[in-house]
């Protein structure tokens, strides 16, 4: 499955924000591939105005893009906490794509999900989170080392009379439920109501007629 590239640039959409002609210059600079110029600029409008999650988003974007992903998580968490749904929705999925592409799916699942909570009907958000979450699956749990704990010792013998033992919930999988920050279950069934969703969305569109003029 292919990765989902970056979320466009939100500066492009504030364009009544005091700190506009630093975050233009940004935009073009990201477009012409120069992401640290891009960032410096990104950066001057994020401290002209600080209210604005936008400018905190497209410094993280720029600085993602330049590499620097452990620098873009700062001003993408405080996009994250923003007030506007739809940026904080773009600096979560800005957040997991990062962590996708180096390998670190934990963390791109975690954020991932917390950007389809906040708008499920992003197919990137939804692609991104299907890869980490397969990519997830396909670690082995570490093997035991010597000094790890035995595995826990067999049931008591069944005594004559006594009553049959209750049945004991499934375990499910431990070491896939740390990682990805929920039981398959619910991750299968999180993927399967995105589904559903994005499926009804479309019926809704395909069944609305048009305005007659």
């Amino acid at each position: 499955m292919k990765l989902v590239a970056a979320v466009a640039l939100a500066s492009l959409l504030s364009v009544f924000s005091p700190a506009r002609r630093d975050a233009k210059d940004g935009a073009a600079a990201y477009r012409g591939r120069k992401f640290d110029d891009s960032a410096r600029r990104f950066g001057a409008a994020a401290k002209r105005d600080p209210a604005d999650p936008a400018w905190a988003l497209d410094l993280g974007t720029a600085l993602g893009a330049a590499g620097k992903r452990e620098e873009a998580r700062a001003p993408l968490a405080g996009a994250a906490r923003g007030a506007d749904r739809a940026v904080s929705a773009d600096a979560l999925y800005q957040q997991g794509t990062l962590d996708l592409g180096a390998g670190d799916y934990r963390s791109a699942a975690d954020a991932l999900r917390a950007s389809l909570l906040l708008d499920p009907s992003r197919a990137d958000a939804k692609r991104n989170y299907e890869l980490a979450w397969r990519k997830l699956q396909e670690k082995k749990p570490p093997e035991r080392s010597a000094g790890s704990p035995p595995p826990p010792p067999p049931p008591p013998e069944k005594k004559p009379g006594s009553p049959p033992p209750r049945p004991q919930p499934r375990s499910g999988d431990p070491e896939f439920e740390k990682r990805a920050g929920m039981t398959r279950q619910e991750a299968e069934a999180l993927l399967r109501s995105l589904d559903a969703e994005q499926r009804q969305r479309e019926k809704t569109a395909a069944t609305v007629p048009g305005r007659d003029w």
